[in-house]
């Protein structure tokens, strides 16, 4: 799945998610329980959900056809 801002497919990772950086090659690391993401955009977000955070939650939902 691909969004607007071109997150790659979010991938189950041991407790939660990983999603490829679109910038740097590396791996973002998201959980949904505490909500919480790796990157500078969620640390510094002020609240705002990240693109990676985003793309997780999205895939849950359509995984659970919610």
């Amino acid at each position: 799945m691909n969004t607007a801002t071109q997150v790659s497919t979010p991938e189950q990772h041991d407790t939660g998610w990983r999603v490829r950086s679109s910038t740097h090659g590396g791996f973002y690391f998201v959980h949904l329980e505490p909500l919480r993401c790796t990157c500078p955009a969620w640390a510094y977000g002020g609240g705002e959900l990240c693109k990676h955070l985003k793309a997780v939650r999205a895939m849950v939902v359509e995984q659970v056809g919610a």
